[in-house]
């Protein structure tokens, strides 16, 4: 068996507005293989939710699952869709907000 198949990831993480004061320009958050953007935003609330939660009044997790999108190494992700997506080493998630015209 490959030992790299049991190594951890990095994913680096962002956000726009309000995210990126909580966040910064970019955190880089280490997960377990086969992690999924659920759990990239669980690692997120363990470590920036009470900063997040004094802004918003709701918790890091309920706002990333509820109205921010994502953009998933370029691509554009709904918040309905982007609980389960897996992550892989070397990702780049940046969280935002849609604005309509």
């Amino acid at each position: 068996m490959n030992p790299d198949n049991h190594s951890p990831i990095q994913v680096s993480v962002g956000g726009v507005s309000a995210l990126r004061g909580i966040l910064g320009k970019e955190t880089v958050v280490v997960l377990a293989r086969g992690s999924t953007v659920r759990d990239l935003i669980a690692k997120l609330e363990e470590r920036f939710g009470s900063g997040y939660r004094q802004i918003a009044g709701e918790s890091l997790e309920e706002g990333l699952r509820k109205r921010f999108y994502l953009l998933y190494n370029g691509e554009v992700v709904p918040p309905e869709q982007n609980l389960e997506k897996m992550l892989n080493d070397g990702d780049r998630i940046l969280f935002f907000q849609w604005t309509g015209a």
